[in-house]
């Protein structure tokens, strides 16, 4: 086996990766996910997985926006054009 590049890693999933096309936690999107970094964890990887955090940043942002930080210097990586536009109208 090749050596491996990262030996832990930070997994960050959307709460909407779980919900598969409905309301709530799809159970074979959940199975399908786990079973994945099942995979990982096999190979020596340490895993950690954090899912959802959406409302938060959006918290931190109306946070920033509402104690007088300007808004030009807060940077956003978000890569769902429609949640850009919402952080954006904030």
């Amino acid at each position: 086996m090749a050596e491996l590049k990262y030996k832990r890693i930070l997994l960050k999933l959307s709460g909407e990766a779980l919900s598969g096309n409905g309301f709530g936690i799809d159970v074979d999107e959940a199975e399908s996910v786990a079973s994945r970094i099942k995979e990982v964890r096999e190979m020596g990887v340490e895993v950690a997985v954090v899912i959802g955090g959406g409302n938060m940043s959006r918290a931190l942002v109306r946070g920033l926006l509402r104690s007088g930080h300007p808004a030009q210097l807060i940077s956003i990586a978000e890569p769902d054009a429609g949640q850009r536009e919402q952080l954006a109208a904030l």
